[in-house]
């Protein structure tokens, strides 16, 4: 698979998340980060809980169609929320770690929403983000409690005020 040509300034965001769905907190942060970067595609897996919340998310930030939404379903997915939201591509379904791997690669930065601060085995969403941090990928990691960090990213296409945080 090979990544869109991009102009200089169009992002790509990625997100990984759980299936327990993300804090309030999370939600909102992602929303003004999505906002900020203004992405030209996200990529997400398809999944029920934070991947369907940031579909949702990215939708209402800059309305249908504005965005191209990417669907990485996975071959353990039972049933297909895929039928029930609309998106600009679906990818064939894959075994979730190989899914994972795709997402980062095909976006130019990460959004990781984990359910705990504490990196976990075991874990879809910290497994991909030990893979983006092995590829030296940007990832900013938005934490339950709403805070984030950000590991290899460029500064924000604009500060977040403190209204937005």
């Amino acid at each position: 698979m090979s990544k869109k040509k991009r102009k200089i300034g169009e992002y790509s965001i990625g997100f990984t998340g759980t299936r327990k769905g993300m804090t309030p907190a999370q939600k909102h942060v992602v929303e003004c980060m999505l906002k900020a970067f203004s992405p030209v595609e996200v990529h997400h897996g398809c999944c029920s809980g934070a991947d369907i919340e940031f579909h949702h998310i990215a939708t209402h930030a800059f309305g249908e169609g504005v965005v191209e939404i990417i669907g990485h379903p996975s071959t353990l997915q039972k049933g297909s929320l895929v039928a029930l939201h609309k998106f600009a591509h679906i990818h064939k379904r894959k075994e979730p770690l190989e899914r994972n791997k795709i997402i980062v690669r095909e976006s130019s930065i990460l959004f990781a929403c984990p359910a705990t601060e504490v990196e976990m085995q075991r874990s879809g969403t910290w497994q991909t983000i030990r893979f983006a941090r092995k590829q030296n990928h940007p990832i900013n990691i938005i934490w339950p409690c709403g805070t984030y960090r950000s590991e290899r990213c460029e500064t924000w296409p604009r500060p977040m005020t403190q209204g937005e945080r």
